[in-house]
């Protein structure tokens, strides 16, 4: 592979990381569904602490503690405990959502998140799936919903994240794929479910 490709695929696996995805999801929907300043303060604030702050430190912490040997994780068992505490974080953070009386596509999305990650976490123990995969199709999926333009933007993004994964051989083919096709359905049907749930 030539210099310009991996220095290309470096970038756009470093700037298209989950928490990348989840700024952006939760961001817009926070500030594009109605609710009132102090619910959208309240609720900005549980969301990005759940998916993109905490996150962010204990795998810092991971690193810095040798728990995770290189920032990709490469081996699927290290990615264990991240897991876990993401999949607590994010249950906690539904149920603090659904008592502050977030919009219903928010706790939804936020459910979604700590399913997907459960299920992740699942299939990780067997087979190593691309994460960052997942997360961008997740985001598709979402927006396929709400915003035609970003799901279109979105669609690339992933196309190029899978790309990626795949040049900085971090991934297999399968792998990405598999994460393409269980971001996208589970996302789609898990926000279909929740939503009837909680409405």
């Amino acid at each position: 592979m030539s210099d310009i490709k991996l220095k290309f695929a470096k970038i756009i696996s470093t700037v298209f990381l989950q928490p990348t995805f989840s700024f952006l999801n939760f961001t817009y929907l926070n500030f594009n569904y109605e609710q009132s300043s102090s619910q959208l303060i309240v609720n900005l604030l549980i969301s990005l602490s759940a998916t993109v702050i905490l996150p962010i430190i204990y795998f810092v912490i991971q690193r810095r503690n040798g728990n995770i040997h290189d920032n990709d994780a490469v081996i699927k068992e290290q990615r264990n405990n991240t897991y876990i505490f993401t999949i607590v974080l994010f249950l906690i953070a539904s149920i603090l959502l659904y008592l502050n009386k977030a919009p219903v596509l928010i706790t939804s999305l936020m459910l979604c998140y700590f399913i997907n990650t459960s299920l992740v976490f699942l299939i990780n123990l067997f087979y190593k799936i691309s994460v960052h995969t997942f997360t961008a199709a997740g985001s598709l999926a979402l927006f396929t919903f709400i915003s035609p333009i970003l799901a279109g933007i979105l669609s690339i993004i992933t196309l190029a994240v899978m790309w990626a994964r795949i040049q900085l051989k971090v991934h297999t083919k399968g792998q990405v794929i598999l994460g393409l096709v269980c971001g996208i359905f589970l996302t789609l049907i898990g926000l279909k479910l929740f939503a009837e749930l909680i409405a």
